[in-house]
C-alpha cells in the first residue's frame, strides 16, 4: 500500500496500524 492509500484510508484501514 502507498503512503497516500494509507492517509486516505489510515482511518478505515484495520490493516494500517497507524
Amino acid at each position: 500500500m502507498r503512503m497516500e492509500k494509507i492517509r486516505l484510508e489510515g482511518e478505515n484501514a484495520p490493516c494500517v496500524p497507524h
